[in-house]
């Protein structure tokens, strides 16, 4: 009786197991699609972005989507996204 029962549990185990890594792998691709075609547009403009305090002026890769206030505050170094400079006020484009 153990016996059969061990037979039905693990491959239940390794259907959800790959079930779950196949969505998880799925989200990920689709997010970084979303974030390069960001970054592309990004890219054809001018890079160089201002804040005003504290008085900063520096190259960006990606801003952060606008939020609740109409301001864009994070300026990401990289494509990752993972490393960032906050302006209170929000970026603005140099001239």
């Amino acid at each position: 009786m153990k016996k059969e029962k061990f037979f039905i549990i693990i491959p239940l185990i390794m259907v959800i197991f790959l079930t779950g890594s196949f969505f998880i792998n799925n989200s990920q691709d689709s997010n970084s699609e979303s974030i390069e075609k960001e970054n592309k547009l990004l890219s054809d403009k001018e890079k160089i972005y201002i804040c005003d305090y504290p008085n900063l002026s520096m190259e960006c890769n990606a801003l952060s989507k606008v939020n609740g206030f109409g301001a864009q505050t994070r300026c990401y170094y990289f494509t990752d996204r993972l490393t960032y400079k906050i302006c209170k006020d929000g970026w603005r484009a140099a001239e």
